[in-house]
């Protein structure tokens, strides 16, 4: 039996979400995978608490009300020691940070967890991390 990730240093932080569902939808997810915070950066945007409780399942209702918002990317990760950043992206993003696979990175993570504040990020679902997102990965 291998360790874990350390679940409670891990924060699933969505970046500018396109829909409200989604939100709820991230909220889901991340209660199924142990993961006990989101964060949800609105830049200014309101989103439609109603909706996102109603995708996110009466399992998820105080999750729900625990999420942080913000309105800056930076500011949400000011907290955190260790940044994951997805894209869809495997060319030259004149980054230079390591691209690897969602199997390797969790298997990464289980030691990163334990002694460092873990963000997972997102961006919008209809086009992701833009390079300037990613640097702080």
């Amino acid at each position: 039996m291998g360790d874990k990730v350390t679940t409670k240093n891990v924060t699933i932080v969505f970046n500018k979400p396109k829909y409200s569902a989604n939100i709820g939808l991230a909220a889901r997810c991340a209660i199924n995978m142990g993961i006990e915070r989101l964060f949800v950066i609105t830049n200014g945007r309101q989103y439609d608490k109603d909706e996102i409780k109603r995708t996110a399942t009466h399992y998820a209702s105080s999750f729900i009300e625990e999420m942080c918002y913000f309105d800056r990317l930076d500011s949400a990760l000011s907290q955190f020691n260790y940044i994951v950043g997805t894209t869809a992206r495997t060319g030259n993003t004149n980054l230079k940070r390591s691209i690897t696979t969602p199997r390797k990175m969790a298997e990464q993570l289980t030691s990163i967890s334990y002694e460092n504040n873990v963000a997972l990020l997102f961006g919008p679902e209809d086009r992701g991390l833009t390079n300037d997102e990613l640097r702080y990965c």
